[in-house]
């Protein structure tokens, strides 16, 4: 043991007061039902010892001799006497008689003096216990510290369990029960000698109330939740704790204590429980009258229902049920406690609060809903009685929907996530009730009945219609007006059972996309977007076909990429959640290999006017639209007409090709089988930089994958660099030079053997494309330095390989030009690229020492 460290406990004092904090909290709660229920205890014994003494009075004179009989037998002796004498008879005065009390007398007041005894016990102890509790608090309060406060209670409580104060407290009230019963007990042996017909009231009055302390004591054994108990009830749980088999065994059983079994019972995962939670809940949302009281319920749902990343089951059947129920009416409650925000009552602050916490738990609620399964009984949650554009609720309808003019952005983030939800559960509730009518008026149509239209049309009027489900409209005011004119009636059947097909595959997707249209005016993500698109898209692993809402898709792009005029927000995009939407809608973008459709316009114009590369990059390949940009790109370029050609168009489509080809690299997609189309519906139109750069990438990523290509000294990777450089001059610089440089140099490979003409050439097309006058000069300069063909001259010391810069020519033209930009001066200081080129300039002459 060390010795106590004062700073070690002013150290530990933050801990230990959370430890006072807690036990202050559990020690004055127990001693304040001590003294509770012992001055109950009190006021019930003094007026039960009160009571018994009145019966004591009287029954204790049954146990010594009554004066007045003595009186009574000494006449009765005297008037014998008297008449013996006047009949000349002899008298025999009888002896005296001994007194003893009637048994029931013992009996009755051995009872009524042990009951009194008892009732004062109790009360004294009672009484002590309340002067020992006030000490006991006295002595926890006497000091502030928190370490001593700590050590001091657990050294006073320990104390308590160490004595079994608890034991004592219990007593007290068995005490006082054993009294009273010890009194109608005596009640009875009192009333015996009496009369017959009274014991007889009270030996009942005592069977039922043995009876009824009996069932008190041994019911919650049985039932953990039962509210009845004695203080017998413990000794008869202990005792249930050992079945009689395990008596005989001397090995050790672990006991449970009532309390601790009542925790158990109730914590245990089982229907009851269930039920349990469920109707407290209800009783909750009931009792919440005031919208004050409701809103934290409401702010609690999201966390109910969701984690930080996935769904939370536990309480989904929950809040299904609180939603559907008619007595507490959760949707209502809270379409209520949305609608008060519009009544001037509240902050500004407090009203946004409240709007943010509303739409939170309507998404939350809204994410539980799922189509009808043949396992599933009931039918997915409709919002449509609170999104009725009809009930005048501005915060809930969908006619803002689509509109980017918010009022407050931060209330949006959360608004326009719970709209899609509620419109998707909204679809999800029309489709299975819809899926029952087709299949009726298709089971009359098979029979040959006439179809009853009359069910369909009440159908079409319910208030979820009020809801954009996008359903056909010419069909619905047919089936509405009921003149098929155009139409048979079989004909309209079979219209509409094909309508109501497309309807199921294709409205999931166009609520998704309405949400990213108004989405990507926005500088965040909506609330939980991905969980959001997760659960309306259909799966993954089973999408619909492409052609189902390829028409609702190219309308979303159009509306991203062209947006109106009044939107000034999305005339230049720039932020990360615009280009998350484009990568969602891009995804969703996945014509099959039967359909040779061109590339959305919008897409088109996105991938060329974002300047960001490594932003389009994340977008091709997160998206996986690269192989279908590919399948598509001959197909769009044919379609390009030759006034689109002069235009912008071909110069878009050119850099959406461009984007694609640099990011190929390493994923071996393009082959010449696939690059020979695009190359072919390229040839036509007049070469521009951004084409010579997607024409130099893609027949680099050829001469890549191509395997079949003769081994040689001709080096087509160097031939496409060159002739690259070539094509630099001062009237002609291909598009994004430096990138496209970076990448076709990071794809060569290093050379052992160079053709000497090639060599030549290289040399040529450097001194052209790295003159002074070329602003990017540096920047192609390090590209082509830092590629493995220059690799071989980049490594100093005793480690050396043959150089294939061997013509003289070419390689002192080479030094010559690295030798005039070692001197030039640089705008931006680049030591490594100095070094770089120093290394580059010593290797060429230590490797190839002979000059011409």
């Amino acid at each position: 043991m060390q010795a106590p460290n004062s700073d070690d406990d002013a150290a530990a004092s933050k801990v230990w007061a959370v430890y006072v904090s807690e036990a202050e909290k559990y020690d004055r709660s127990l001693v304040e039902s001590w003294k509770s229920d012992m001055e109950g205890m009190l006021i019930f014994a003094g007026l039960f010892s009160a009571s018994l003494t009145a019966f004591i009075i009287e029954s204790y004179k049954m146990l010594v001799p009554d004066s007045g009989d003595s009186t009574v037998q000494l006449l009765a002796q005297i008037s014998q006497q008297l008449q013996a004498a006047a009949n000349g008879s002899i008298f025999h005065v009888p002896p005296p008689t001994h007194f003893s009390p009637p048994t029931t007398s013992l009996v009755c007041n051995t009872l009524w003096f042990i009951s009194l005894g008892l009732s004062l016990a109790c009360a004294l102890i009672a009484t002590l216990l309340e002067q020992w509790a006030r000490d006991f608090l006295h002595k926890t309060d006497m000091r502030s510290a928190p370490v001593i406060r700590a050590r001091v209670f657990s050294f006073l409580y320990y104390g308590l369990k160490r004595f079994n104060m608890h034991t004592v407290v219990d007593i007290i009230p068995l005490l006082l029960h054993t009294s009273l019963l010890f009194f109608f007990a005596g009640l009875v042996a009192f009333l015996l000698p009496i009369n017959h017909v009274i014991t007889y009231i009270a030996v009942g009055l005592l069977v039922v109330v043995v009876a009824a302390y009996t069932l008190l004591t041994v019911l919650p054994v049985w039932y953990l939740d039962c509210p009845y108990r004695t203080p017998l009830s413990a000794a008869f749980w202990s005792l249930s704790q050992f079945p009689p088999k395990r008596w005989l065994r001397r090995d050790t059983v672990e006991r449970r204590t009532v309390v601790e079994a009542i925790f158990d019972e109730a914590m245990t995962v089982s229907p009851a429980r269930v039920a349990r939670d469920y109707q407290a809940l209800a009783w909750t949302v009931k009792s919440l009258a005031d919208n004050t009281e409701l809103e934290p319920f409401v702010d609690g749902l999201p966390d109910l229902l969701w984690g930080p990343d996935d769904r939370r089951y536990t309480y989904e059947d929950h809040i299904q049920q609180l939603t559907r129920a008619e007595d507490v009416g959760l949707l209502s409650r809270i379409k209520e406690l949305l609608q008060s925000c519009d009544s001037g009552l509240l902050s500004e602050e407090a009203c946004k609060r409240r709007e943010i916490t509303c739409y939170k738990a309507l998404w939350a609620i809204a994410s539980t809903q799922t189509p009808l399964t043949p396992s599933s009984t009931l039918l997915p949650l409709d919002f449509s009685q609170i999104m009725s554009r009809s009930a005048g609720n501005a915060f809930l309808s969908s006619a803002p929907f689509g509109d980017w003019r918010a009022a407050d952005p931060g209330i949006d983030h959360y608004r326009h996530s719970a709209l899609p939800l509620m419109r998707w559960s909204v679809f999800c509730h029309v489709e299975t009730l819809l899926a029952q009518v087709v299949r009726r008026l298709s089971a009359e149509v098979s029979l040959g009945l006439a179809p009853n239209l009359e069910s369909l049309k009440l159908f079409f009027k319910r208030p979820f219609w009020d809801q954009d489900v996008y359903f056909p409209s010419f069909l619905l005011e047919q089936l509405l007006n009921g003149d098929p004119t155009t139409h048979s009636t079989l004909d309209l059947v079979t219209d509409f059972v094909r309508a109501f097909e497309t309807f199921s595959k294709q409205t999931p997707y166009n609520i998704f996309f309405d949400y990213c249209v108004w989405a990507a005016a926005q500088e965040t993500l909506p609330y939980r977007f991905f969980e959001t698109k997760k659960i309306i898209l259909p799966n993954n692993n089973h999408p619909a076909a492409f052609a189902t809402y390829a028409e609702g898709l190219e309308s979303a792009l159009s509306t991203i990429a062209f947006p109106p005029s009044d939107s000034p927000k999305w005339t230049n995009p720039t932020t990360q959640c615009f280009d998350v939407i484009i990568q969602q809608l891009c995804a969703c973008w996945r014509p099959e290999d039967s359909d040779p459709r061109p590339i959305p316009r919008a897409l088109i114009r996105y991938l060329a006017a974002r300047k960001i590369h490594s932003i389009v990059h994340d977008c091709l390949h997160f998206s996986g639209i690269i192989p279908r940009l590919l399948r598509a790109m001959p197909t769009t370029l044919s379609q390009l007409s030759d006034s689109l050609i002069l235009e912008d168009a071909l110069d878009d489509v050119m850099v959406t090709l461009w984007h694609v080809a640099l990011s190929l690299f390493g994923h071996g997609l393009l082959t010449a089988e696939r690059s020979q189309p695009i190359l072919d519906a390229i040839s036509p139109a007049p070469v521009t930089p951004v084409m010579f750069s997607a024409i130099t990438l893609l027949k680099m990523l050829v001469a890549i994958v191509d395997e079949s290509a003769p081994p040689g000294v001709i080096d087509p990777g160097i031939t496409l660099l060159t002739e690259f450089l070539e094509a630099w001059t001062s009237s002609f610089t291909p598009y994004e030079p430096t990138l496209t440089m970076n990448r076709i140099t990071s794809w060569l490979s290093t050379p052992y053997k160079v053709d000497e003409a090639q060599q030549l050439r290289l040399a040529a097309s450097m001194s052209r494309a790295l003159a002074a006058d070329n602003p990017q000069s540096f920047e192609v300069l390090d590209a082509l330095m830092k590629s493995s063909i220059f690799s071989v001259y980049q490594h100093e010391g005793s480690f050396r390989v043959p150089g294939w810069l061997d013509n003289p020519t070419a390689r002192n033209q080479i030094k010559g030009i690295l030798s005039d930009h070692l001197r030039r001066p640089r705008s931006t200081p680049a030591p490594d690229s100095s070094a770089r080129l120093a290394r580059v300039l010593r290797a060429l002459g230590s490797l190839h020492p002979t000059e011409d």
